[in-house]
């Protein structure tokens, strides 16, 4: 015999299973609003017997920190005109009008411990028992809150070190004589300098790494070893052309480009790379920015690329010019995600800026069709 889905959806075991078995909290409550049912995701969530939900008001049976310290009812403390909670659950009461993810950020007293919580909650209007009630659907993301200011908090960290790292580098160019000193000497200054920054970054992106949960996090630190690799490349030009000063760039830029596709599996994309770079060497505190230029362009773009487009073309090119030199990243093929358009707020945008200013370039993007990033110096 064939179950119709309708049919399922009209049983209440089935209704009744679904209640208590959805991870996410809910209960029922009334315009005050005052408890009447609740799920066993509700009491797990604050902690709290039944006859300490059941009939209570909604703040009182959550333990709102506000109901807590003042020792008041729900819907007299001195925030509950400003309750977001409790104006949802009204408006739908009232205008029977759903209220759909709504924040709330707040402290609440949960096994007798004072805990910042964020939650997303979501209300309805439904009859129940023959009542007006409002159901009322709460989402802990607190954990998820937490990583994303974590995961803040450490770019802002990587972005000084990785500037300090540039800026030592660049002054360990000029504190070398090359002149004074055996080939010999100057390696093992450089290699010295290197590996200790580079081993401080490491470890520090190490210890991090080992406590993210999420994979956003993961994503977050995989980025930052292509910078490291990025800097790694340049002294391994070095090493590899015998020039203690300079950095022949487009066999770096080719390098490095080939260093970031080879890591671009968990991208699924397909990256096909025009390269227009003149024969040209420029001087370690010059190859090292514009290098970390070009793999913050990179990160950039594929980071906020469209899932669907698997096919990205990038056309780099390092050009002399009338009074200096032009380097642009450009891709068009590629969908960028709105959000990518907000460049203030993008970390590998303000570290190409940063990155310009250290080589007293200036730094312009066109996002018209596609993106074209630009430094001239």
């Amino acid at each position: 015999m064939e179950l119709d889905i309708n049919d399922l959806k009209e049983s209440m075991d089935f209704l009744n299973g679904l209640y208590d078995n959805v991870t996410s909290a809910i209960f029922i409550a009334d315009h005050e609003p005052r408890i009447y049912s609740f799920n066993d995701a509700f009491k797990t969530l604050f902690y709290k017997p039944e006859d300490q939900i059941l009939q209570q008001l909604c703040g009182n049976a959550m333990g709102c920190i506000f109901t807590v310290r003042e020792q008041k009812e729900c819907g007299s403390t001195s925030n509950c005109k400003d309750c977001i909670l409790r104006e949802s659950i009204l408006k739908t009461f009232v205008e029977k009008v759903p209220v759909y993810k709504e924040k709330l950020v707040r402290e609440f007293c949960i096994n007798n411990t004072v805990i910042k919580k964020h939650f997303i909650f979501t209300t309805r209007y439904i009859q129940y028992r023959g009542d007006d009630m409002i159901l009322v659907i709460v989402d802990d993301v607190t954990e998820l809150e937490e990583q994303k200011l974590l995961i803040e908090t450490q770019n802002k960290n990587l972005k000084v070190l990785i500037n300090n790292l540039t800026a030592e580098m660049v002054q360990a160019a000029y504190e070398l004589d090359t002149e004074k000193m055996e080939k010999e000497i100057l390696l093992k200054e450089l290699h010295h300098r290197v590996g200790n920054s580079l081993q401080l970054i490491s470890s520090l992106i190490n210890l991090q790494r080992s406590n993210m949960v999420n994979e956003e996090a993961q994503e977050k630190f995989l980025d930052t070893e292509s910078r490291i690799q990025a800097i790694k490349l340049v002294y391994n030009q070095l090493l590899k052309e015998k020039k203690l000063q300079k950095i022949h760039m487009k066999s770096y830029i080719e390098s490095l480009m080939n260093s970031i596709t080879v890591n671009i599996d968990r991208r699924t994309v397909f990256i096909t790379v025009h390269f227009d770079i003149d024969d040209i060497y420029l001087p370690l505190n010059t190859a090292m920015p514009l290098g970390l230029i070009v793999n913050e362009a990179i990160i950039g773009i594929l980071e906020n690329t469209d899932s669907q487009s698997r096919k990205i073309l990038f056309e780099i090119s390092l050009r002399k010019i009338a009074k200096g030199m032009n380097l642009a990243i450009s891709v068009k093929d590629a969908r960028l995600l709105p959000s990518f358009h907000e460049l203030h707020e993008n970390l590998s945008m303000e570290l190409i800026r940063a990155l310009a200013g250290q080589i007293g370039g200036t730094y312009d993007y066109d996002t018209s069709n596609g993106l074209k990033v630009q430094v001239n110096f």
